[in-house]
């Protein structure tokens, strides 16, 4: 029963991220945009460690690389002839890369942004439309405050979210695919240990962080219903709060709504965020137990560049 229930929310919620995917339809012109940076982001990732590899390598060994047949072309032709030349040439051409990567994924986070943005104010005008257009019964049956709360918050959240980490997930598993691509070619064992440890990580945080935001967001849903509902009835029937002096009564729901809204509003972004905060110590540490295994002879000459 238990895994009958587990499988009809998976199937609700892939047919529910296909018909968030269907309003990108509408933004077709935007969405293009973002794949076209997507795929440039990608492409500047792999360049920039293509180039990382070789800088860091010429740290460690400079007359290795000085000496090399395959790189003689290059070398002669910018006229680099010392140690000193060639690292100076590199450590221009690394930043260089570097700072162009940081722009193009800077500009692809905005187009992505904006995509999220268009495509929740699509879904939040639609749901205004219906709503507005429904008989006047429907009306009658509904509170109001729980129909301002799906259009004011609930969109807000769709797209925090959900929105924007359906295309952060698009966007990071494109230069994943492609980084790991570039690293199959240098290291393949490496490449393959890092794919599982690295995938297997974000697979599972990013179930628990979805679980707990899902949690968390019905506690802001009703404490959302529940400030909205002591702004209408205290400000709405003002008169009756002078006569029967309830001031502080009302006063006291929308500040218990409101800091129940309020923190479940901080826990959501703190859920949100602090998956790359673990993941960045995972990738920490499996690089220095790298560098520990690539070390156990005592030479980490040859582990700097792998390492990079």
């Amino acid at each position: 029963m238990k895994q009958l229930n587990k499988r009809k929310r998976q199937n609700t919620l892939i047919h529910n991220i296909w018909q968030l995917l269907g309003y990108m339809g509408h933004r077709k012109r935007q969405l293009s945009v973002l794949i076209v940076l997507m795929i440039l982001s990608a492409f500047s990732e792999v360049v920039s460690l293509g180039t990382l590899l070789p800088f860091l390598s010429t740290l460690s060994e400079p007359q290795e690389l000085l000496s090399s047949a395959q790189w003689q072309p290059v070398l002669e032709w910018l006229q680099i002839t010392s140690p000193s030349q060639l690292i100076t040439a590199l450590s221009i051409a690394f930043i260089a890369t570097i700072a162009f990567t940081s722009v193009i994924r800077l500009v692809t986070l905005k187009a992505r942004i904006n995509l999220s943005a268009a495509i929740g104010s699509d879904i939040s005008a639609q749901i205004y439309q219906k709503t507005l257009n429904q008989p006047y019964q429907f009306h009658l049956c509904h509170n109001s405050s729980d129909l301002m709360q799906t259009l004011v918050d609930d969109t807000n959240r769709l797209m925090t979210f959900i929105l924007m980490p359906i295309l952060a997930v698009f966007t990071e598993s494109v230069l994943a695919i492609s980084l790991i691509g570039a690293l199959v070619l240098i290291d393949a064992q490496i490449a393959l240990s890092a794919a599982i440890v690295l995938g297997g990580s974000y697979t599972l945080i990013y179930r628990m962080r979805q679980n707990l935001l899902k949690q968390n967001s019905k506690i802001v849903t009703l404490a959302g219903q529940r400030k909205i509902k002591a702004v209408q009835e205290g400000i709405g029937s003002i008169r009756d709060v002078i006569v029967a002096n309830s001031h502080e009564f009302f006063q006291s729901a929308y500040q218990e709504a409101e800091l129940s809204f309020k923190r479940g509003q901080a826990k959501n972004a703190y859920i949100a965020q602090s998956p790359r905060f673990i993941l960045d110590g995972i990738t920490m540490g499996g690089i220095a137990l790298l560098a520990l295994m690539l070390g156990r002879n005592g030479d980490f000459s040859q582990a700097v560049p792998i390492l990079g």
